[in-house]
This record gives structure tokens, C-alpha cells and sequence, in this order.
């Protein structure tokens, strides 16, 4: 299941990100499916389009929207569909009659933006993707003007996937320091360890005020 089944669209139909197409609930029309299993996630379509129509970037894109009739005929421009702005966007080498490969994306306004970043990110079936890979996913269906600063401040304050490891970088190793000499017995030494080469095992004793290191 893909965004495009779950926001704007019948999440009972196949979707692709090749395919994806922004359109109506054939369950209610006023009723916006951000995430079909999270019932606080839901909005209406009334709330989203007032929402549009408040932000002043959405109200600055939706001046240069133009008729369907024109649309039809450009490879990226903004139009309206039904009340809700949208970006339409198609690859570069792609023909007219290549209609499948045009992709439709809803205008967020910036209200919206954390929930959308979060849709990408953080849903079951999101999987924690690194920022390259979740800011793609949210432009198949979604368009968000500079958000990609977002996406990079949101998955590095991500508990999980800091909790997990995923480090879009090596990390450089520190060059060792001698251990200053103790000024005083019962001083608690803390040494980080990893297991390299030879190395079996290390005794950890979580009793460090019982023992006296000479």
C-alpha cells in the first residue's frame, strides 16, 4: 500500500508510485484518509482545503494554477482538482501519451508538513527510511516547498532510529588519550570497549564501589 492508498484516494484500489493518481473517497467524500487504521489522523476535506487556502506559499503557487485544459498540454504545472491545489509533474522523457508516468501531488500546506513527514517516516508500513529515501516517498504523492531541511531535521531527531543505529555516515574513530593519573582512591574509571581481532570477552562488574583499582 502506497501513500497514494491511503490520502485523497480509495485505499481499496491498487496503487503504484508510476500510477499514482489523487483522487476521491468512494467512501465519503468529505473525509480526507491520512492513515486508515488511525482514526486521529483523519480529516475532513473541508478543513484541508481551508487550510490551503490560509497558507500564503499554497496561496502563492495556486495563482500560477492553470484550467485541466492546459494542464494536459505542459509537463509540470499547478491546477485545481476538485477545491484542493495540485502540483502535476512528468519525468523528463516522457511523452504525451505516457500519461502513467505523470505524477499528481497534493499541495501540504505547512500546518500539515510534520504529519506528512511523519506518515513517510514513521508508519508501519514506512519503514524508517533515511532522509534521501523518505523525502522521494513524499514527493510521489506530496509536494511541500523546501522540505527536504524538514525531512533531514526530522529523521535525525528520530528516538527509533537513533535507538536502533542507522548512521548515514561513518563515524571517524577518535585517536586513544592517556588516562590521567588518579588523584584519589574510589575515583570511578569508565572505559568504552569493543570486542576486535582476539578478543573474547570483557568482565563488566556493576558493583564499582566495592572494589579498588591499584
Amino acid at each position: 500500500m502506497g501513500l497514494s492508498d491511503t490520502f485523497l484516494a480509495d485505499i481499496e484500489g491498487p496503487g503504484s508510485p508510476e500510477k499514482a493518481e489523487v483522487r476521491p473517497s468512494s467512501t465519503n467524500k468529505n473525509v480526507i484518509m491520512i492513515w486508515p487504521d488511525v482514526n486521529s489522523h483523519s480529516l475532513e476535506r473541508r478543513k484541508f482545503v481551508e487550510e490551503q487556502n490560509k497558507d500564503p506559499e499554497v496561496l502563492r503557487l495556486s495563482q500560477r494554477a492553470q484550467p485541466q485544459e492546459e494542464a494536459d498540454k505542459v509537463a509540470e504545472c499547478y491546477h485545481n482538482q476538485d477545491g484542493i491545489l495540485l502540483r502535476k509533474w512528468r519525468p523528463t522523457g516522457a511523452i504525451l501519451e505516457e500519461e502513467w508516468r505523470v505524477v499528481y501531488q497534493v499541495v501540504v500546506p505547512k500546518v500539515y508538513r510534520q504529519d506528512i513527514i511523519g506518515l513517510a517516516h514513521d508508519t508501519p508500513l514506512a519503514g524508517h527510511l533515511g532522509i534521501s529515501k523518505t523525502y522521494l516517498k513524499i514527493l510521489q504523492h506530496f509536494y511541500l516547498p523546501r522540505i527536504r531541511n524538514d525531512v533531514a531535521k526530522y529523521c535525525k531527531s528520530c528516538h527509533k532510529c537513533h535507538f536502533v543505529g542507522k548512521p548515514n555516515q561513518k563515524i571517524p574513530l577518535l585517536p586513544i588519550q592517556p588516562l590521567k593519573n588518579l588523584s584519589a582512591e574510589y575515583s570511578l574509571i569508565v572505559l568504552d570497549l569493543y570486542k576486535y581481532q582476539d578478543w573474547k570477552c570483557v568482565f563488566i562488574d556493576d558493583h564499582v564501589y566495592t572494589h579498588l583499582l591499584s
